[in-house]
């Protein structure tokens, strides 16, 4: 089986999947177009549009892992406002949950106890998980000083 991504307009994505036979040959392409949960287009982030929202009003499902981001949590608690603190089966967690639009969110949690590396995780649902949306978020959390450390090579490219 091949796979080819390719962007649509609006952010959405399209896949192409071509099936092959059991000789070995060519079977049928079939086209394939993802357009549940990504009704935005990632490069307009606004950050006049971002809003925060509650870590349990996004299935954690949903959520990937994007980037390593590096933050003053000071200066992000300054500007946003005070962290939940959330748990799951791994550890408690400094967590805060944002939305840049319908159907949309992105996380920026620490470990709260034993962080093993500097900074924030940055995670994503699916219309975010783009390379380019790692430096768009930072960009519209407003902190000067807040930068992308690392970007998973999983993510797709804009």
């Amino acid at each position: 089986m091949a796979e080819r991504l390719a962007m649509l307009p609006g952010g959405l994505a399209s896949w192409s999947v071509t099936a092959f036979t059991k000789g070995g040959g060519e079977g049928a392409s079939i086209p394939i177009t993802v357009t549940e949960g990504v009704s935005m287009d990632f490069r307009q982030l606004d950050p006049a549009c971002v809003k925060r929202i509650l870590e349990r009003e996004v299935s954690l499902r949903d959520i990937r892992y994007i980037a390593q981001v590096e933050v003053d949590p000071a200066a992000l608690e300054h500007r946003w406002g005070s962290p939940e603190v959330v748990s799951d089966y791994l550890a408690e967690w400094v967590c805060f949950a944002f939305s840049p639009g319908e159907g949309q969110a992105y996380f920026l949690q620490r470990e709260v106890h034993h962080p093993p590396a500097p900074g924030f995780i940055l995670s994503v649902t699916r219309g975010l998980f783009f390379t380019e949306a790692a430096e768009l978020i930072v960009r519209a959390l407003g902190i000067a000083g807040a930068r992308v450390v690392r970007v998973t090579e999983e993510a797709w490219p804009g």
